[in-house]
């Protein structure tokens, strides 16, 4: 992947049909099917530090210059085929700038654009926001600046990583708006306490599933697995040099097989849009349909572009439109060809109806 300058922060929709990376102050989108490089925005004004995706059309960015941006990806192809202005910049869909202090890290909830999102910042804050409005819900003050912030499954626990190496915990069934971490004091309040381990900034943090561990990588160089019911470090990971990104990932069953499937083949991301002359054929589709050997069979991300095609949500950039136009007219071939049928095996019944009817009428005349 050649990018024109160091990436700052990265991230891929859930249905890993789209990757977005911030270079800089600019996003940079690109459609992973093909590698095309799909659009180029800058709305920040300094480097952005973190990207989240709250499903699969919607994602958020943050950044040194205080703002949390909501994007649609909609909103971005939309503007991609605006013929009157072809410098035009897709509006996005709520900016937040109630922070003083550049963003440090996002966390997106379940619930996609209905979902609660969680910002850190250097100025000592963690603050909700609801994505469906765009309003602020809440904010929590701490007594040091903020690097990382996550919550457990239930969305009822935060965890924040401060500068100094304290693991904030905030109990939000109990806790309050508005509060600050003066009364922390190593668990002295059941609603607001810290772990203590790390001994230099908490650059990320993890919760697993069912919320009972919590990982955390520091630029102490080490990544410590907590015990979220008492605080208790379980275990200590020992690395070379600051770990800047850490997260706890389920084990899939396929890790451990010999013999796995193919893997979807990534093609190389383009550096430069095409213009609207150079649309990707349908041959280039096919190709890589035969490549991944899964011609004739349910492939994952074909059904989900062609759902979002059927919604308008897509531009014919991504899968050309003589591509679907071919598979409509093979469809009503296929259509007309077995009415045809259907109609010569009635027409064959109604024959042999006949024939019954004026034997069995023959019959009992006699």
């Amino acid at each position: 992947m050649e990018v024109p300058k160091n990436i700052s922060s990265l991230a891929v929709s859930p249905d890993g049909l789209y990757c977005v990376a911030g270079i800089q102050e600019k996003l940079y989108v690109w459609c992973v099917l093909t590698g095309q490089l799909l659009s180029v925005i800058q709305k920040h004004f300094q480097n952005i530090v973190c990207i989240k995706f709250a499903d699969n059309l919607t994602f958020l960015t943050g950044g040194e210059d205080n703002q949390i941006i909501a994007w649609s990806l909609v909103d971005i192809f939309n503007a991609m085929d605006n013929k009157n202005n072809k410098n035009s910049t897709p509006e996005p869909l709520f900016i937040w700038h109630d922070h003083t202090l550049p963003i440090t890290d996002l966390y997106v909830g379940a619930g996609g654009i209905r979902a609660r999102i969680v910002s850190s910042s250097l100025d000592r804050t963690c603050k909700f926001w609801d994505l469906a409005t765009g309003r602020l819900l809440c904010s929590f003050m701490f007594s040091e600046s903020l690097l990382s912030v996550t919550m457990n499954m239930a969305e009822n626990r935060l965890y924040a990583g401060g500068s100094s190496g304290k693991i904030y915990v905030v109990d939000l069934s109990q806790g309050s708006a508005n509060t600050t971490d003066d009364t922390m004091s190593g668990g002295s309040d059941k609603t607001k306490f810290y772990f203590l381990g790390h001994s230099k900034h908490v650059n990320c943090l993890s919760v697993s599933m069912d919320g009972s561990l919590l990982a955390s990588g520091s630029d102490d160089c080490t990544v410590k697995v907590w015990d979220t019911t008492n605080g208790r470090c379980l275990k200590t990971l020992m690395h070379k040099s600051a770990v800047t990104n850490a997260f706890i990932a389920p084990v899939y069953r396929s890790v451990f097989e010999t013999k796995s499937k193919e893997t979807f083949p990534i093609h190389k991301f383009q550096t430069e849009m095409l213009n609207k002359k150079e649309k990707i054929s349908s041959v280039l589709f096919q190709n890589f349909l035969q490549e991944t050997n899964v011609c004739g069979q349910s492939y994952p991300f074909q059904s989900d572009v062609f759902a979002t095609i059927l919604a308008g949500e897509l531009d014919s950039h991504i899968i050309p439109s003589d591509s679907v136009a071919e598979d409509e007219e093979q469809s009503a071939r296929e259509r007309t060809e077995t009415i045809a049928k259907l109609r010569k095996e009635i027409d064959l019944i109604k024959t042999e109806n006949e024939k019954l009817f004026t034997f069995s009428v023959s019959q009992v005349l006699k």
